[in-house]
């Protein structure tokens, strides 16, 4: 006679260590208003050399399928501005979108990943007024307070190019820089119409 044997499989879900985390800064940033998106893992080697956090750290995809997506995105910035300036060739001019998302950086031969988060908003995203300056440090502020820390305090030291020189800082935690946020430069925002 056949007989039929089944087995069963015991299968358990482990979380990531960072899951927490990642959950509690996306539960407060929808609690204030921020959308979350999701934009592409390739960016164009233009724009991964002026959102790289270091010089020559973006890693060249070896067969690209477009001159658009030639790179692994060193930031979520990219992604970030074209979704804003979307949204506003669309005339959707108020937004407050976030993306949490993986980054890359070193060379095809050896990749690292890292989490990261980018915000931006435009227009009225946040009520009557423009979105400004004081609307992004707020979240940072809020987003940060989150977390246990010794020290947290905001300068503009070190800014990258693609922010506004007068009009952008940097998040110090732990004395570690975990943030910079700010007005687009000009030149930058032009570039991405």
């Amino acid at each position: 006679s056949a007989g039929t044997t089944t087995s069963s499989k015991k299968t358990s879900v482990v979380e990531l260590p960072r899951a927490e985390k990642e959950s509690t800064v996306r539960r407060a940033l929808l609690a204030m208003g921020w959308t979350e998106t999701i934009s592409s893992t390739f960016c164009a080697a233009v724009d991964a050399a002026m959102f790289a956090p270091q010089p020559n750290s973006a890693v060249a995809i070896g067969n690209p399928l477009s001159e658009e997506a030639g790179m692994l995105r060193p930031s979520l910035l990219p992604g970030m501005v074209g979704m804003l300036a979307l949204n506003l060739n669309r005339d959707v001019e108020d937004a407050a979108l976030f993306e949490a998302g993986t980054v890359f950086s070193g060379s095809p031969e050896k990749v690292d990943e890292r989490p990261a988060l980018a915000i931006g908003a435009t227009g009225r995203a946040f009520g009557e007024k423009p979105a400004d300056f004081y609307d992004l440090k707020g979240t940072i502020e809020a987003l940060l307070a989150k977390f246990a820390s010794r020290s947290t305090y905001f300068d503009n030291l070190l800014l990258p190019g693609w922010l506004h020189p007068g009009r952008a800082a940097r998040a110090v935690l732990d004395g570690s820089t975990v943030a910079y946020f700010g007005q687009m430069h000009p030149a930058e925002a032009e570039r991405h119409k």
